[in-house]
């Protein structure tokens, strides 16, 4: 079931009251808890925090400085997800191109060398001389392996965005926006560009790598405000110019010429992901660091096929997944053999979505040793609970909302029964019905050019600032006929109740027939207002969340 929560109506006089924008606009900031005096600042993000506030910054920036100078091999050690590869690729772009280090990059293997610092690589760096390794959205729970780097005279600079665990490595230094930054909801990559500010104190204009940037904050699912808020309206700018020659080119085989967070999140994202969830995440970070467009088009075109087969992996393995789903239960594990590593976050991801319930996907690693990815939901914090349950765990680590594990066989079941009962207790007299949050009712007159130009304001849409839904009541279908691939959406044409208004109307996901939905009486529609442009004419159009059948 859906249930639709309208915010409370924005009483006069208020705390926006004396701010110069419309009702509407100032009922959606507070819907947004945007106070007043953040509310200039969020319409126009300018301002980025000190990077010399992160407690460990001048340290670091010391030994980098060193390293460059005396010609010392640096390794910059980043993960296989977007977040790793865009904040691997700008990293270490900036310290061969802006300081001339001798610095090369490493992405892991998911299916080799697992997530974080390895040994084998940590070895392998002492053999081919590396001083000093720089890891990228990974590090903050290597001890151990920090440790070893450390017997062999390897100096390790952490910088990372993941949970902090209770005791942290013995780095040389440790970047990370819990320690000493005023902004902590920055991705790996974001991390990464505060190092990169800092090495480079003003010399050039960084703005550049803001598209890199901007492409982790959506794909790793942060907050869009702040500090972020500005990056990845910086950075969408910066896409769209088409600068970077692998962006373009994946924008070129994906059919997109102008990208926004929807495209980032799901159509540009998920191929750079791709390279790492099925094959080599380097296959990723070669199309970022392209510099030619032959190279840049070849990387694009293989991600692009790569995801293409990720997809087909995916549907058959949620369906797989959605068959071990007890509705009854408050927390959803579900395993299989044959799953590929690579995706299982992907299939927690799906079931969460599909249930509104944490879940963890398993899939056999080697020997009894299980692998896995969780997703959770608002207050639950997945790391927390896994941390009440090390005991059984092999390794884990990641954020409130997605975390990483290994667990042997034979602790699954006990991993279940626990998860249950933490989830019960958390979840107690909690509904799971999906609820859709309407900012505001509205008129079908009152949609206009105008109110759609004022919107955008409120873009970059994402976590914390989602884009604007609105509740039309007692509206009429005229018109309803299944378009698109296989026929699966419906276009409809919609007019107020006395006709007189009309609207174009497109629903992507809905649970009704065109004949189904032309029989009702009345509707009334939860929306998106839309642009749809076509034949060199743009019109407005109503982009349908959900519709429920009315009687007046």
């Amino acid at each position: 079931m859906t249930l639709w929560n309208i915010y409370p109506k924005l009483d006069e006089p208020n705390v926006l009251n004396d701010i110069s924008l419309s009702p509407l606009l100032k009922q959606i900031l507070f819907n947004r808890n945007i106070e007043k005096e953040y509310v200039l600042e969020f319409l126009n993000p300018s301002t980025v925090g000190d990077p010399f506030k992160f407690q460990d910054m001048k340290k670091a920036i010391g030994r980098i400085e060193s390293a460059t100078a005396n010609k010392e091999k640096i390794l910059v050690y980043g993960d296989y997800d977007v977040d790793g590869i865009t904040g691997t690729s700008l990293l270490f772009d900036f310290l061969k191109t802006k300081m001339k280090a001798n610095v090369d990059p490493f992405l892991p293997s998911r299916f080799t060398d697992g997530y974080g610092l390895n040994s084998k690589r940590i070895k392998e760096a002492k053999e081919n001389n590396y001083s000093l390794i720089i890891t990228v959205d990974c590090g903050i729970r290597d001890i151990e392996n920090v440790k070893l780097a450390n017997s062999l005279s390897i100096d390790v600079i952490i910088t990372d965005h993941h949970l902090l665990d209770t005791k942290l490595p013995d780095a040389y230094a440790i970047i990370h926006p819990s320690l000493g930054y005023e902004y902590t909801d920055l991705t790996g990559a974001g991390v990464a560009f505060k190092l990169i500010n800092a090495l480079n104190n003003g010399k050039y204009d960084l703005s550049s790598y803001l598209d890199l940037v901007s492409l982790s904050i959506v794909c790793d699912v942060v907050p869009t405000i702040g500090e972020n808020r500005y990056m990845l309206r910086k950075g969408i700018d910066i896409i769209n110019s088409k600068n970077r020659l692998g962006i373009k080119h994946l924008m070129s085989v994906s059919s997109v010429e102008v990208a926004d967070t929807y495209h980032l999140g799901f159509v540009l994202g998920p191929k750079l992901n791709a390279a790492g969830r099925l094959y080599d995440a380097f296959d990723g970070l070669n199309l970022l660091l392209s510099t030619d467009d032959n190279t840049a088009h070849k990387f694009a075109l293989k991600l692009h096929n790569m995801n293409m087969e990720r997809q087909k992996i995916m549907r058959s393995s949620v369906e797989k997944a959605m068959k071990q789903i007890n509705y009854s239960d408050n927390f959803n594990v579900v395993e299989d053999d044959n799953w590929n590593e690579g995706i299982v976050g992907l299939i927690a991801g799906r079931i969460t979505e599909e249930t509104g319930k944490p879940t963890i996907a398993l899939t056999a690693k080697e020997g009894d040793l299980y692998t896995g990815s969780a997703r959770s939901i608002k207050d639950f914090n997945i790391v927390e609970y896994l941390q009440m349950n090390s005991d059984i765990l092999e390794s884990f680590g990641g954020h409130k909302y997605a975390a990483g594990l290994k667990i042997r066989k034979k602790n699954i079941e006990k991993l279940r029964i626990n998860l249950e009962n933490l989830a019960k207790k958390s979840f107690k007299n909690k509904s799971f019905d999906k609820v859709i949050n309407i900012d505001s009712v509205i008129n079908l007159e009152d949609i206009t050019f105008d109110l759609y130009s004022e919107l955008q304001v409120l873009k970059p849409y994402g976590v914390l600032n989602p884009e604007p839904v609105f509740l039309a009541q007692n509206t009429k279908v005229l018109l309803a006929y299944n378009v698109g691939e296989n026929e699966k959406f419906v276009k409809m044409k919609i007019s107020d109740k006395n006709g007189g208004v009309l609207f174009d109307a497109i629903w992507f996901s809905s649970v009704y027939s065109p004949k189904q939905i032309i029989d009702f009486s009345y509707v009334d529609l939860v929306f998106h207002i839309d642009i749809n442009e076509w034949n060199n004419k743009k019109t407005l159009q109503l982009k349908i969340i959900d519709l429920k059948a009315k009687i007046i």
